[in-house]
């Protein structure tokens, strides 16, 4: 009987230490405590991704992600830029040789990876995620950046809604716009590589700003059937087409912040709206008439 009773204060002390611990593992951290070894991501604003690696050895490099990917295959002379010590949780970073200190921090160890805090109080934490996808989505624009669009377009590179283009973020030279879309809603441009869009009549409207302004779009082709087109829908381009149909056109199309270069051809319908907005705007001499 005594026996019996032993056994079960064991097993019940047994549970409440199993207990205890579960409740410390979701408190504290499931990293190692006073080890910063591995390879982390920041995201400080938008989708541009920063890798922070420590090695075992104490070595440490910090840079964009482009700039890490080619450290990493190439090996740059002289290898790791930075060197660091970690005592009782307390991070010296410091430059390759060890004798400067560039910067120190106070390691908070998280669920997500790691929180650095600035032994000065100045600054906000360097958050340090051990996933790259959760330090993305834990950015707060994280759903407007192109990194985002791609994860929900099509294979196109396309992400409509209810006849409304939201984002083409592939990765296409040339494209026409699916027979789909009824609006080109803002900054919903962003190929990278695209050069040529042609913009079928079953789109009505291209709003304000549709094409993306630092994108290196050349020539664009509207068909008949548009309809309505929004202030500085467009970049500066090469050449452009615009049909009889559009009867709206917002202040200044062009987003040209040094004006319309003169070698650009505008392509209109002779009488139509378009052909009285750009004499109007100044910009006869780029007008070219066809049938």
């Amino acid at each position: 009987m005594k026996r019996i009773l032993v056994l079960m204060i064991c097993m019940l002390l047994l549970t409440a230490c199993q207990k205890q611990g579960k409740d410390d593992e979701s408190e504290n951290s499931t990293r190692i405590s006073n080890s910063v070894v591995g390879t982390w991501y920041q995201v400080t604003t938008w989708d541009y991704v920063d890798v922070w690696e420590f090695t075992s050895d104490g070595k440490h490099e910090c840079s964009d992600e482009d700039n890490y990917i080619e450290f990493k295959e190439h090996r740059v002379s002289g290898g790791y830029h930075y060197t660091y010590t970690l005592e009782n949780d307390n991070l010296v970073i410091k430059n390759r040789n060890g004798r400067e200190i560039i910067k120190e921090y106070k390691v908070r160890y998280t669920e997500y990876g790691l929180e650095l805090l600035y032994v000065d109080g100045t600054g906000k934490p360097e958050m340090l995620y051990e996933s790259r996808q959760e330090a993305l989505e834990a950015c707060k624009d994280y759903r407007s950046t192109p990194t985002y669009f791609k994860s929900i377009a099509d294979e196109d590179g396309f992400v409509i809604e209810d006849g409304v283009l939201i984002r083409y973020v592939g990765d296409a030279k040339e494209i026409t716009i699916p027979s789909n879309v009824e609006r080109m809603g803002k900054l919903c441009m962003w190929g990278e590589k695209l050069r040529k869009v042609t913009i079928p009549g079953t789109v009505k409207v291209i709003e304000s700003a549709a094409f993306h302004s630092e994108m290196d779009y050349r020539y664009i082709y509207i068909e008949e059937g548009v309809e309505e087109i929004g202030a500085g829908a467009f970049p500066e381009l090469i050449e452009i087409h615009f049909p009889a149909s559009v009867k709206k056109m917002g202040t200044n199309v062009f987003d040209a912040y040094e004006g319309i270069d003169e070698d650009m051809k505008i392509y209109v319908k002779k009488g139509s709206y378009a052909h009285e907005y750009f004499i109007e705007s100044g910009l006869e001499e780029q007008l070219i008439f066809e049938e």
